[in-house]
């Protein structure tokens, strides 16, 4: 999908454009083409896209491989924790039904599409279990980036005024019933 993230991009690498995604799932070549046209630096496209460049400003796939599993751990180990875990032994099942950009429904669970990472049982937000990176925007407000919790990967960046919690409500009626589903057909 589109990716944000231009040249403000914050210490967290994700930037402060619009977009969705990950940043730092953006195409490393698209990450280069921003260098050579003179968009963002090559140290704002390591910070923000984590993409690595070799002599002649072109993507070095491995290197960028490496320096984003880098910036995620980076980001998990400055993370506030999770506000709920989800017991150890969950077990989703069911079939995957959308319920945000890179979160499924399976059964009761909210899951991390990426990692498998269980992130919340219904009814309550799925958000709730990733850890959450939260930075400054300016006087009255502040960005939360919630993270799957094994990867780094940025699921959603919300801005909400500083001391509040996310603004983003996501609950449709298969969620908040408790995870029903819908009866075969």
């Amino acid at each position: 999908g589109v990716v944000g993230g231009g040249t403000g991009g914050c210490a967290c690498g994700l930037g402060k454009g619009g977009g969705f995604g990950d940043p730092r799932g953006r195409r490393p070549g698209q990450g280069a083409g921003d260098v050579r046209c003179g968009r963002v630096t090559p140290e704002a496209a390591r910070t923000i896209y984590g993409v690595a460049l070799d002599a002649s400003r072109q993507a070095d796939d491995a290197a960028t491989l490496a320096c984003r599993a880098e910036l995620r751990a980076a980001r998990l180990a400055n993370a506030r924790p999770a506000v709920r875990r989800v017991p150890a032994d969950s077990r989703p099942e069911g079939t995957p039904r959308p319920l945000y950009v890179g979160v499924v429904q399976v059964g009761r669970h909210a899951v991390a599409v990426d990692s498998g990472a269980v992130l919340a049982e219904a009814p309550h937000h799925w958000t709730d279990g990733c850890p959450v990176l939260i930075e400054k925007c300016g006087p009255d407000a502040e960005s939360h980036a919630y993270l799957d919790p094994q990867t780094g990967r940025s699921l959603l960046v919300d801005v909400v005024p500083r001391g509040k919690e996310r603004a983003i409500s996501m609950y449709p009626r298969r969620w908040t019933e408790g995870g029903a589903t819908a009866p075969a057909a």
